[in-house]
């Protein structure tokens, strides 16, 4: 019993755990922001092409 306890009481390692866990929500995190950013850009340059070929179309 009393060795449960003793492990229940040891602390060593939980700094280590809380930053992994951090560095992997912070992954998480960026992984997704990074995704979305990239759809807005093709979303951006899907509308800026067909911009111009309207413009080049209507020269003709």
């Amino acid at each position: 019993m009393s060795r449960i306890l003793n492990l229940i009481r040891d602390n060593r390692g939980v700094g280590a755990f809380e930053f992994a866990l951090i560095a992997s929500l912070l992954s998480v995190a960026a992984v997704t922001a990074f995704g979305n950013l990239g759809h807005a850009v093709q979303h951006k340059y899907e509308q800026v092409d067909t911009k111009l070929g309207e413009g080049i179309n209507y020269k003709k």
